[in-house]
């Protein structure tokens, strides 16, 4: 059994789909972009369908409070990549608020924290977090 093979996600929090492109910006189609409409979106889960990688060319958005990230998790390993190795300046990998929830995500290469966390009750299940 999987590290996270009877998680479901919250079921008072509803989700929308991005289709995420390879690379980031602040367009629609990116992580970027996804995360500031959560912010003023009742739908604060965004989802990721199977296994991709997303290429970070700047600085993500603040992952404000209650905002969450759902990827998938497979044999215990993420299948969502966030990729910031293209980044030269000294910059952290997602910055969570509190009360968030990141699932199946894998954060990397990032000149910064991969993670940093504010607040508490942030909740990672199935993430990895590597330079």
């Amino acid at each position: 059994m999987g590290c996270c093979a009877n998680w479901l996600p919250p079921v008072d929090l509803p989700a929308r789909q991005y289709r995420f492109l390879q690379s980031d910006g602040n367009s629609p189609g990116t992580l970027s972009y996804a995360l500031l409409q959560a912010r003023t979106s009742t739908y604060k889960t965004i989802t990721f369908n199977g296994v991709s990688t997303i290429q970070v060319k700047g600085k993500l958005p603040d992952i404000w409070a209650g905002i969450n990230l759902q990827g998938l998790c497979t044999n215990g390993k993420p299948s969502v990549i966030m990729d910031g190795s293209g980044i030269i300046t000294p910059t952290d990998g997602l910055v969570l608020s509190g009360t968030n929830l990141l699932y199946g995500v894998q954060v990397k290469k990032f000149k910064g924290r991969q993670i940093k966390a504010f607040g508490s009750d942030n909740k990672l299940l199935c993430v990895t977090a590597t330079n």
